[in-house]
């Protein structure tokens, strides 16, 4: 099983297209919100209640009123070890992927995963 986590703040104009991209090729992704004020968590659930993959979606909403900066190490294993997936990557949320259809199961020691390119114009 492959998971993905993320970690995200302010990614409303393109966290859906995200979603949407990598779910069909993922057995479950892992987001940790640092705080957005954007729209990005209304836009993350309402995926979750209409997007028949969006079970597959474990959500973290950063409660400290600080940003998470101080203590990123931390979310990013908190993030990570929240996939119940015997392998896991890390995506920027604004990666989108260009040949998902070469993504190929890991467990057999053969991977090759897709290119991918980014919805901010910054591969």
């Amino acid at each position: 099983m492959l998971g993905a986590y993320t970690i995200i703040k302010n990614e409303a104009a393109w966290i859906g297209q995200f979603l949407a991209a990598w779910l069909p090729w993922l057995d479950q992704i892992s987001l940790f919100d640092g705080n957005s004020t954007d729209g990005t968590l209304e836009t993350i659930k309402e995926f979750q209640a209409s997007h028949p993959q969006g079970y597959k979606i474990k959500l973290a909403e950063n409660k400290d009123p600080k940003d998470m900066r101080d203590d990123y190490m931390r979310v990013f294993n908190d993030c990570m070890w929240a996939l119940e997936t015997d392998w896991a990557i890390f995506l920027h949320p604004d990666m989108q992927p260009i040949n998902p259809e070469a993504i190929k199961n890991i467990g057999d020691g053969i991977s090759y995963f897709c290119h991918m390119d980014s919805y901010g114009g910054e591969p």
